[in-house]
């Protein structure tokens, strides 16, 4: 049990900080953009932020609907799509109000992105996808657990075993949302003593933390 925990956590961690070093190196960049060559410039951005690891896993758009928008690699502000495109790590998806989009990873784990709602691909390696969910209400399902679905919610992390969850939040509300609608689903946090908490909830469960206070009921 407190292996999985650590390689759980471990794998969270090791996805928050490729998308940390994504950005900050994304500003590092720019703010050096005056001081280099034309040719140098085009180099640095295409090894440091254009291109996703050479290993990662592409997703796959369907379903969309509305107003849809995609925050490219080596953008600084999303771009409404005319069509599906594939996705990559470091991307940003958020969507705009009566509108969703569907993001398939290997025809087995699925991401369904309602109304105003934004994530973030973090990691899409295949021993491990986390994804960052900013706001909004999401559906996650997966068949199996060839590969590992994490998602960091503010303070929040959830690892989806198998089967499917919805996650809902809110931008001016601290309470998070998690309902386990099949299957089995680990959360963690820490409380407000920084103390690790680790919840396993299974098909009918919820759970509603609240961010501020670091508290979880579950019903």
């Amino acid at each position: 049990m407190l292996k999985n925990i650590l390689l759980f956590l471990f794998a969270c961690g090791i996805g928050m900080g490729a998308y940390l070093l994504s950005v900050r190196t994304s500003q590092n960049t720019k703010s050096q953009t005056a001081q280099l060559p034309k040719s140098s410039l085009v180099e640095t951005m295409s090894y440091a932020i254009k291109d996703p690891p050479k290993d990662a896993l592409i997703a796959k758009m369907s379903m969309l609907e509305g107003d849809v928008r995609v925050e490219a690699r080596d953008a600084t502000e999303p771009a409404r799509l005319a069509k599906p495109r594939p996705l990559v790590q470091g991307e940003r998806i958020v969507t705009a109000h009566k509108s969703s989009v569907l993001i398939t990873f290997i025809n087995d784990t699925k991401i369904l992105c309602k109304e105003n709602t934004d994530i973030a691909l973090a990691q899409t390696l295949p021993t491990s996808i986390v994804l960052v969910q900013n706001k909004g209400t999401v559906d996650y399902s997966q068949n199996t657990d060839s590969v590992p679905l994490s998602i960091r919610v503010r303070n929040l992390l959830v690892r989806l075993q198998f089967g499917s969850i919805t996650i809902s939040l809110e931008d001016s509300d601290p309470l998070i949302q998690v309902v386990v609608n099949s299957g089995s689903v680990k959360i963690a946090y820490n409380d407000y003593g920084f103390v690790s908490q680790v919840n396993t909830l299974s098909k009918g469960e919820e759970m509603i933390f609240d961010s501020d206070a670091r508290s979880a009921t579950i019903e």
